[in-house]
């Protein structure tokens, strides 16, 4: 969300794996990448890279069916809420990826 407005994400590629963010993916503004952790206390950090291009910070809390935070992007002064539903993949096991 930016400004009030919805802003549609398809994940390529998103997974919490031993409590490791990565995934891949495009919005309206472009193909991105992310990687990050959540910790012991459900708080996910993570960063979309989009390629070739900006970076943007997520701060959430991670409740197994959500992430829910703020984004932000400061080296423009930018900041919104978010939220990513759960359509990612999630394992404790091992990382074959």
């Amino acid at each position: 969300m930016y400004q009030g407005a919805e802003t549609p994400i398809v994940f390529h590629n998103f997974k919490i794996t031993k409590g490791y963010i990565k995934g891949r993916g495009a919005d309206t503004v472009g193909q991105f990448e992310i990687v990050g952790q959540v910790d012991s206390n459900n708080q996910a950090h993570f960063l979309k890279q989009y390629i070739g291009a900006h970076s943007v910070e997520y701060h959430g809390t991670y409740n197994k069916k959500s992430i829910i935070g703020h984004w932000s992007m400061p080296q423009h002064g930018l900041s919104d809420t978010f939220t990513i539903t759960r359509n990612f993949e999630e394992s404790s096991g091992s990382d074959s990826d």
